[in-house]
């Protein structure tokens, strides 16, 4: 297996008591910029580290095994059956809503109203063109929550994009008007400026933009977490979006749009809708 330097970040004693024990503890107890999240700490890390370019390295929040139920023996394993042909493993929760929604911004908008704008607006200050209402995801090129795994080249591609994002979020006097700044509720308990649901969204961007090859764990790829009849259709709904995506072939993309609204018209309809 290649070198891997997998991390989860901890905040006080009881999430580092919670830690996987197979993960390299990375301390962010001063928690310096909680209004950023785990975006700050990664980027500090990404700043102080040289990256070796025959390594991988992932840098998971505390709740990675909760939104998961995946562990660190299950992360080294897929690392050791995966490299080093994938640049990038992607360990997605909900995986259901990747397959399910177009991209993961039409999910932030529906989860998060006024996501999708705040985000165009705010990839199209910093050059990055992409036409979020039209970008076409699936399971092979899309993640949630910066869980991912990946090597030098993906992590200097996506340190370039939100170094951008965050310079822009901290120095552009337009990010008020256009929402960055609005607090969202999360997890029921907690609330977020706009800003951290858009900056866990930006490695999506970087694997649709590039060439990079990323690997799916078919545990995950295969819907394993659901029973057989949602199964079936969130494999279905991937597929069509994959079909789409190596064809360009409209074709596929109606239908995924039509089985979406005949199974699940009350999970894509706006919130509050």
């Amino acid at each position: 297996m290649p070198a891997a330097f997998v991390y989860q970040i901890f905040y006080d004693a009881s999430t580092r008591a919670a830690a996987d024990s197979g993960f390299i503890p990375l301390d962010n107890a001063q928690n310096a910029r909680p209004d950023w999240a785990e975006l700050w700490v990664i980027l500090s890390f990404l700043a102080r580290t040289e990256l070796r370019d025959d390594a991988y390295y992932g840098l998971f929040s505390p709740k990675f095994g909760l939104k998961t139920g995946l562990d660190s023996s299950f992360v080294y394993r897929t690392i050791e059956r995966a490299a080093p042909a994938a640049d990038a493993l992607l360990f997605s929760s909900f995986t259901d809503d990747l397959a399910l929604f177009q991209n993961p911004f039409e999910h932030g908008e529906r989860v998060h109203p006024g996501l999708l704008d705040a985000s165009q607006q705010s990839l199209d200050a910093i050059g990055l063109k992409v036409d979020l209402r039209a970008m076409v995801t699936c399971l092979a090129n899309s993640v949630f929550s910066n869980f991912i795994v990946a090597n030098a080249t993906f992590w200097r591609q996506w340190h370039k994009v939100a170094l951008d994002f965050f310079h822009f979020a901290e120095n552009d006097p337009r990010v008020g008007k256009i929402g960055l700044l609005a607090n969202v509720a999360h997890d029921r308990s907690l609330r977020y400026q706009t800003k951290v649901f858009i900056q866990e969204r930006l490695a999506t961007l970087v694997l649709t933009k590039s060439r990079l090859a990323a690997f799916v764990p078919e545990e995950l790829a295969g819907f394993t977490r659901y029973d057989i009849g949602h199964r079936r259709l969130y494999v279905t709904l991937d597929l069509l979006k994959q079909k789409f995506l190596t064809t360009g072939n409209q074709e596929y993309l109606a239908l995924f749009r039509t089985l979406r609204e005949e199974h699940f018209a009350d999970r894509i309809a706006p919130a509050g809708g």
